[in-house]
């Protein structure tokens, strides 16, 4: 998943969701959600993995859209206020 800011989208991940980082460099942060492992990677890093493509700007529209199932989505935004994250 391209980011803008890796180390927000990390502490995000972390935060919001408690997934664990598998692995970080200075360009990206694996994190793992079961059997899946989720790139973050900066958006001026990925060139090679999409060429010939570009990667979207942000302004230019809607980016991938990921669902995370929870027990309770009801609690997730007492959690994410309790841990001080807003989006």
């Amino acid at each position: 998943m391209f980011v803008d800011d890796r180390k927000t989208a990390k502490t995000f991940c972390r935060g919001v969701f408690g997934l664990k980082i598998i692995f970080e460099d200075e360009v990206s942060a694996v994190v793992n959600v079961q059997a899946l492992m989720i790139n973050l990677l900066e958006t001026s890093e990925p060139l090679m993995l999409v060429e010939p493509a570009a990667v979207a700007v942000r302004e230019s529209g809607a980016h991938p859209l990921l669902t995370v199932a929870v027990e309770d989505a009801m609690l997730v935004p007492s959690v994410r206020r309790r841990r001080s994250f807003a989006f």
